[in-house]
């Protein structure tokens, strides 16, 4: 490549022998985008839209765990399989207290989900699933 010469995206010439350096010319290979581009306008109601669906600080979660008085030793496993928001749901919908759901999924479910007994294909959306107590029991132990 040193004998053919140097690229032409990298280098620019002067009529005087001089060079500088020049930008990557565009194409599927470029690493940078174009800095003299026009930047893209987003609407407010877009921005306003994904500003309320921004997750909450793991901080003010652990905090929430602490708060409802949840065993420490079970935040990990509901921090990192983002659980608090599911407690938040079935304690709003169902009435179970915080400390009683949190204390079930951060320790019975956990070791079930590890030792891969019954669990296998069970998910999370089932807590949710229904609103009928006799309908959720029946859900269960199909």
């Amino acid at each position: 490549m040193a004998f053919v010469g140097v690229p032409n995206e990298t280098r620019k010439t002067f009529e005087d022998g001089t060079n500088i350096f020049e930008r990557v010319l565009p194409g599927r290979d470029r690493m940078y985008p174009d800095t003299d581009s026009e930047p893209i306008p987003l609407a407010d109601e877009y921005i306003n839209k994904l500003s309320q669906n921004v997750p909450v600080y793991i901080s003010e979660r652990y905090q929430q765990l602490k708060g409802w008085s949840v065993p420490e030793d079970t935040y990990k496993y509901l921090l990192s399989k983002n659980l608090v928001p599911l407690i938040e749901r079935i304690s709003a919908n169902f009435g179970f207290g915080q400390k009683y759901i949190g204390t079930f999924l951060g320790h019975i479910l956990r070791i079930l989900r590890e030792r891969k007994s019954i669990i296998r294909t069970f998910h999370m959306k089932r807590f949710t699933d229904y609103s009928d107590l006799s309908q959720r029991r029946n859900y269960f132990l199909q």
